[in-house]
Parts: C-alpha cells; structure tokens; sequence
C-alpha cells in the first residue's frame, strides 16, 4: 500500500517536471522571439535613419 502511494507521487513529481520544462522551454523561445524582433527593428530604424 506504501508503495503504491510512493509510485502516485513519483508519478506526478514527473509530471511536474515534465510541465515545468515545458514551460520554460516555451518562455525561452518567446523571449528569443521578442528578442529578435527589437534586433530587426533596430536594424530597420538603423537602415531607415541613412
């Protein structure tokens, strides 16, 4: 019976995980995105302002 509780939480613990690098795989490519997207439109204004 123990084990069995132990098995459910381990479970879930790997669950959690599993979500919690999920998201920060997700938060990462966001901010990569956003990051890119404050480099090209700086590049633009740059190229803009000659």
């Amino acid at each position: 019976m123990e084990a069995r509780i132990f098995v459910i939480r381990w479970n879930l613990l790997e669950k959690l995980l599993k979500t919690l690098r999920a998201i920060r795989i997700a938060s990462l490519g966001v901010l990569s995105l956003i990051a890119t997207r404050t480099d090209n439109k700086r590049i633009l204004s740059r190229h803009g302002h000659m």
